[in-house]
C-alpha cells in the first residue's frame, strides 16, 4: 500500500510505498502516515491512497491541497526611533513559525536573532536596542546607522529569502540637548553649597552665578577641569538665581532656588 501523488496540472502520478504490512492494514486501527517530499512551493496537487491485495489494486478518494510559499516579508519600516532603540514592523503571515532579524551595526558584523509570532496578529513588532553605551553620554556627534534584514522561517527547513535591506539612523543630538541631558545641580533648592554634575566626557572649566536681572555674583573658577565641581551660595538671600557652567564642550545654564 502506499500514495499515489501529483501535481494537479499533470496526469501521471507519483508513488511512494510505506512498510506497512497487509496484516497491519487489516487488524490494527491507527493511522497509516506517508510523507512527501520535494514539493514546490505554492503548487496545488493531489494525492490518492491505495492498496494491492491478491493483484487487486483499490484506489481511495482524491484529495487535493495546495503547498503554501514562504515569501521574503513586506511591509518591513521602522515604527519608531529612539536614541538607543528601534521598533520594525512588518506584514505578518500566518504560515511563519519564525521570523529571522539580522542587523549590520557599526562594526560591520552580521548579527540579529529569531522572533517567535502570533499568527492572528496583522503585523509583527520587533524592538531593538543598541549596544552602544555612548548613546546615554555625551559622545553622540552624528547619527549612529544600522540596517535591517528580515527572514521567514515557516518550518520543516522552508526558509523565505530575505527582505531588502533598510537603514535606520539613531536622531541627532546637538550640542545643546547634550549639554542639557549631561549638566546636573544638586540639591536644587539649595541652603549651603550646590554640586554641579556633569555625565559623560564633558569637564566643567568655570562658573557664574547670576541674579534674575542679569547681574554677577560671583565667578567660581576651576584650578583643572573636573567632572564635579561646588559652589557656596550659603552667604546669597533666599531667592531665585542661574548658574552659567562653562564646559569644554560649550555652556550652560541652570536655574537655582536659594531657601
Amino acid at each position: 500500500m502506499g500514495i499515489e501523488w501529483k501535481e494537479a496540472s499533470d496526469s501521471i502520478y507519483s508513488q511512494v510505498y510505506t512498510n506497512t504490512s497487509q496484516f497491519q492494514v487489516l487488524f490494527y486501527t491507527q493511522p497509516i502516515s506517508c510523507v512527501l517530499t520535494n514539493l514546490s512551493e505554492a503548487t496545488e496537487y493531489i494525492y490518492r491512497a491505495f492498496i494491492t491485495f491478491n493483484d487487486t489494486t483499490i484506489y481511495g478518494s482524491e484529495v487535493e491541497f495546495t503547498t503554501y510559499s514562504c515569501d521574503a516579508p513586506t511591509g518591513l519600516h521602522a515604527a519608531a526611533v529612539g536614541l538607543d532603540y528601534f521598533i520594525l514592523e512588518w506584514d505578518n503571515d500566518p504560515n511563519v513559525e519564525t521570523w529571522h532579524v539580522k542587523y549590520y551595526g557599526n562594526s560591520g558584523i552580521p548579527d540579529g536573532g529569531e522572533l517567535f509570532t502570533e499568527t492572528n496578529s496583522a503585523t509583527v513588532h520587533y524592538e531593538f536596542i543598541t549596544m552602544d553605551v555612548n548613546h546615554h553620554g555625551i559622545t553622540i556627534h552624528t547619527p549612529l546607522y544600522y540596517q535591517f534584514e528580515v527572514q521567514a522561517d515557516c518550518g520543516d527547513s522552508t526558509w523565505g529569502p530575505w527582505s531588502d535591506t533598510i537603514t535606520v539612523a539613531t536622531p541627532y543630538v546637538g550640542i545643546e540637548e547634550r549639554l542639557e541631558k549631561s549638566v546636573s545641580l544638586y540639591p536644587n533648592p539649595a541652603n549651603g553649597h550646590v554640586n554641579i554634575r556633569v555625565d559623560g566626557e564633558v569637564n566643567v572649566t568655570d562658573m557664574a552665578v547670576y541674579d534674575v536681572y542679569g547681574k554677577i555674583i560671583t565667578v567660581v573658577e576651576t584650578s583643572t577641569p573636573s567632572l564635579q565641581s561646588q559652589i557656596d551660595v550659603s552667604n546669597l538671600p533666599a531667592g531665585m538665581y542661574f548658574i552659567r557652567i562653562n564646559t569644554d564642550h560649550g555652556t550652560i545654564t541652570k536655574p537655582l532656588v536659594k531657601h
